[in-house]
């Protein structure tokens, strides 16, 4: 293994959130309407839900 590949394998293991799962939240939120977001607004932001 490469060392690049290897860094970056390490680098997705060790992110917070998996960036499949960023792309899935950031959708969710996108497809909320304005009026039920809030600051502190949990589901489409840090989790996906069901």
């Amino acid at each position: 293994m490469k060392i690049q590949a290897l860094l970056r394998s390490v680098e997705l293991l060790t992110r917070p959130v998996h960036p499949e799962s960023r792309a899935a939240m950031d959708q969710r939120w996108a497809e909320l309407p304005d009026h039920v977001k809030t600051p502190a607004q949990l589901l489409g932001r840090s989790a996906v839900g069901c």
